[in-house]
């Protein structure tokens, strides 16, 4: 039986070194695959990593255009109240002028806008219930008061067929834009 036995140990030493070279063929294998595992997983990460650096960065940059889209935004409604606010208190102003200093600024306004003698003049309904008695007569020969009232504070200038409208609001309405590049610290 010795024979048999060293047929069978040597039978299962061949076995078992085919199986020792089969499992360090298997483990190189796997340790191949482990390889290429980690370097398919870090070019994964650096694909991701430049993807999410890529995404980060288009975020920065959309969040920066926002953000001066906004800055312009807010800047630009601000110089608008600004403007509102000085035009507005510019017009209180004007109409909260004792009467004697309204009717000289109205008389300015005629004068300044005034290239022809006389003409008829409109009033509104206020300014005409507190125009002083020689107002008309400060104006210049051939002015006459209409029995017109203006719709709004000033006056409003009638030569023949031709309106000049030197209302208040009118004046404004004129120099809103300017009045607005003032406001904006543009002049």
């Amino acid at each position: 039986m010795a024979g048999l036995e060293v047929i069978v140990d040597a039978i299962l030493s061949e076995a078992k070194e085919k199986a020792d070279e089969k499992l360090a063929e298997t483990q190189k294998r796997i340790d191949e695959i482990n390889a290429e595992y980690a370097e398919e997983t870090e070019r994964v990460k650096a694909d991701g990593n430049r993807a999410r650096e890529a995404s980060v960065s288009a975020f920065f940059e959309r969040f920066a255009a926002e953000k001066a889209a906004y800055e312009r935004e807010m800047l630009l409604k601000t110089e608008r109240e600004t403007a509102e606010e000085l035009i507005k208190t510019a017009k209180n102003r004007i109409l909260s002028m004792q009467k004697d200093e309204y009717f000289a600024y109205l008389a300015e306004i005629y004068k300044n806008q005034n290239d022809e003698d006389g003409g008829e003049l409109m009033l509104s309904k206020e300014d005409r219930e507190n125009m002083p008695q020689n107002f008309l007569e400060s104006l210049g020969k051939g002015i006459t008061l209409s029995e017109n009232n203006a719709d709004t504070r000033g006056l409003i200038v009638k030569h023949g067929r031709v309106y000049v409208n030197c209302t208040i609001d009118a004046i404004f309405r004129e120099k809103e834009s300017e009045l607005y590049d003032i406001a904006a610290g543009k002049e």
